[in-house]
């Protein structure tokens, strides 16, 4: 007779966003374990359907008192110490044998929660929460509790353990669990080098923020379009940098050859990709201490064999190492970006290599199933 699975829930604040698909493939791909979901809003229920969501029961303060607390104090929305007992009482009506709370300021906000649930839990950062969020007042008052009450604490690279560590986190607690790209969804191609008309199609996808690197992209693009002159650029996505985006491509001539499309749903941004010759991620940390981990986007073009050229920032050159599976230039400059460019541009040889490198980097450390079996893994761990 078959043992029953033990329950994982995963405490997600929003279920879910846009742009969160990592999380919805690791919440829907368990095998070993039976996963359910614990939010305090759902959203976008038609784009990620999933029956065992379930909402907070009292989870959210009145509307005043939220925008008080966010823009008046400026502090996270704290679990209530009056709340604990329901939601202890709902973990267990849900059958939980492991809590799984994603990102690490909603660990803070529920750092209550710690001393009175007395199952295993884990914990996952993932970029801008380690990297901003967490390191607020309110939020760092209570990171020793986190620390102190998870059984393991979960990163998406090698540079984030660091960065936990200097926050006071153990070593010994941290697990890496990268994040997976589905290879039945974003496909290898085979994409023919353009001829020498030099129609090249250069893209980036992201949000529209500082530490994405898309001023860098845009002027390295205006020395790349000066060796090619058919060549585009096309910038997926959407933020608050649009304005600042257009008004540099229209000062440096580029308003007829730099196309901003907004946010693409998944089949779109997988035709952009399939479409795209050279994909441009220049990511920098920014003025708040933002910084990337390893992006989905740049292992997603990876994937499909588009050739990249991003920055040695954060985790990036754990993806992609510099003349292996793509090029790396220094965060911020757009020359040596745009030099790298033209160098394997005038080489089809290499824009080959670099090509079929990055597919298979892909599919040995960055698959889909592979880091389902590491997360499920880290989840046995956890529990004995």
């Amino acid at each position: 007779m078959d043992q029953p699975r033990p329950t994982v829930t995963s405490f997600i604040g929003t279920f879910l966003k846009p742009e969160m698909w990592h999380v919805y493939n690791q919440v829907t791909g368990l095998r070993r374990f039976r996963s359910v979901v614990l939010t305090r809003e759902r959203q976008n229920a038609e784009l990620f359907p999933f029956d065992a969501v379930h909402l907070v029961r009292g989870g959210r303060l009145p509307w005043w008192r939220r925008g008080w607390l966010k823009y008046a104090k400026g502090e996270p929305q704290m679990v209530y110490r009056g709340a604990i007992p329901a939601l202890v009482g709902q973990l267990r009506e849900l059958e939980t044998g492991l809590l799984h709370i994603y990102f690490g300021h909603e660990a803070t906000r529920l750092a209550p929660l710690f001393d009175h649930w007395g199952g295993p839990i884990v914990v996952s950062f993932h970029g801008a929460d380690l990297g901003v969020y967490v390191r607020r007042p309110n939020d760092i008052a209570w990171l020793p509790k986190v620390f102190a009450g998870a059984r393991l604490l979960l990163v998406r690279c090698e540079h984030f353990i660091d960065q936990l560590v200097e926050l006071g986190c153990p070593r010994e607690k941290i697990r890496l669990n990268r994040t997976h790209i589905r290879l039945g969804f974003f496909r290898e191609v085979q994409r023919p080098v353009p001829p020498e008309d030099g129609a090249w199609n250069l893209v980036q996808a992201c949000r529209l923020l500082p530490k994405k690197g898309v001023l860098t992209s845009i002027r390295a693009f205006a020395k790349f379009a000066g060796a090619f002159p058919k060549a585009t650029l096309t910038v997926a996505g959407d933020g608050p940098q649009l304005a600042e985006l257009q008004g540099e491509a229209w000062r440096l001539g580029l308003s007829r050859r730099v196309f901003f499309v907004g946010f693409l749903n998944r089949e779109d941004l997988r035709r952009l990709y399939e479409q795209g010759h050279f994909f441009l991620h220049p990511s920098a940390a920014a003025s708040d201490n933002d910084i990337e981990g390893i992006p989905n986007s740049l292992l997603e073009a990876m994937a499909t064999g588009l050739v990249c050229a991003s920055t040695a920032h954060a985790g990036i050159p754990e993806a992609m190492r510099d003349g292996i599976e793509g090029v790396l230039v220094p965060p911020g400059d757009a020359d040596g970006l745009a030099e790298s460019l033209l160098s394997v541009a005038r080489d089809p040889s290499r824009y080959r290599g670099l090509s079929a490198a990055a597919a298979a980097r892909i599919l040995e450390e960055f698959s889909y199933e592979r880091q389902i079996d590491v997360l499920e893994s880290i989840y046995e761990e956890a529990l004995r």
